[in-house]
């Protein structure tokens, strides 16, 4: 099984390279500047989705002091 902590590490790690790949790509024009743009708002919206998603799951886990919602 894999981990929501796991999964939002990939994420994570998925962004920071789009971050440091996209930019040279457009500026090779290898990729269109709309769709990097895009690819990395759909990204950052995933990492941002899996925080919320282990924010909750920290409140809700009675074994970590959290209380069940």
């Amino acid at each position: 099984m894999i981990t929501l902590q796991e999964k939002a590490a990939c994420a994570a790690r998925a962004l920071k390279e789009r971050r440091f790949v996209y930019p040279r790509l457009v500026r090779e024009e290898r990729m269109a500047k709309e769709v990097a743009e895009r690819e990395t708002a759909i990204m950052e919206a995933i990492v941002e989705d899996y925080r919320r998603q282990m924010e909750r799951s920290e409140v809700r886990d009675p074994a970590q002091g959290g209380l069940p919602l």
